[in-house]
């Protein structure tokens, strides 16, 4: 598995209500390093020096799934982890490669989405309707730009990992 450890998450009732939206705070930073699987033009074989971050303290609402749609497809459960990774590079747009900052599209984005989802053994065909899914909501909302707001970085970075222990 190309993820560095478990996700670790825990609901936070105050991001929620701010945000207006369920938010869990990832408690444990993890990567997920970037498959030689995944096909995108310039991308090179992983060589362990290529992945996405996602830090201890951020916050993630996991999966933007339609009620409507969450019989079918869940919002959290086993893609959650996939999950968290999507928003965290949708929020910034970035992956580090053999020590830096590189940027991504959002197109780049989904198909990480997509390589988490089969690495966490969702089946193909509900990885393939996922990555549709967001792929389709990208192109009509012709997102190009990180997602991430002020406010959200706030909450981020007032978090205080010590009052847990």
């Amino acid at each position: 598995m190309n993820f560095s450890g478990p996700l670790i998450i825990q609901y936070d009732q105050h991001a929620s209500q701010v945000l207006q939206d369920d938010y869990w705070r990832v408690m444990r930073s993890f990567r997920y390093y970037l498959p030689t699987s995944l096909l995108v033009p310039g991308w090179t074989v992983n060589n362990r020096k290529r992945w996405g971050f996602v830090p201890a303290g951020m916050l993630t609402n996991l999966g933007n799934i339609p009620k409507i749609f969450r019989g079918i497809i869940s919002n959290g459960g086993a893609a959650s982890q996939a999950y968290a990774l999507h928003d965290q590079l949708c929020e910034y747009l970035s992956v580090t490669n053999d020590g830096r900052p590189e940027r991504i599209t959002r197109e780049e984005c989904d198909l990480i989405l997509k390589a988490a989802l089969l690495d966490l053994e969702i089946d193909a065909t509900t990885a393939h309707l996922i990555y549709n899914a967001v792929a389709a909501y990208q192109l009509a909302m012709q997102t190009r730009e990180p997602s991430t707001t002020r406010i959200k970085r706030e909450l981020e970075a007032s978090f205080n990992f010590e009052e847990l222990q």
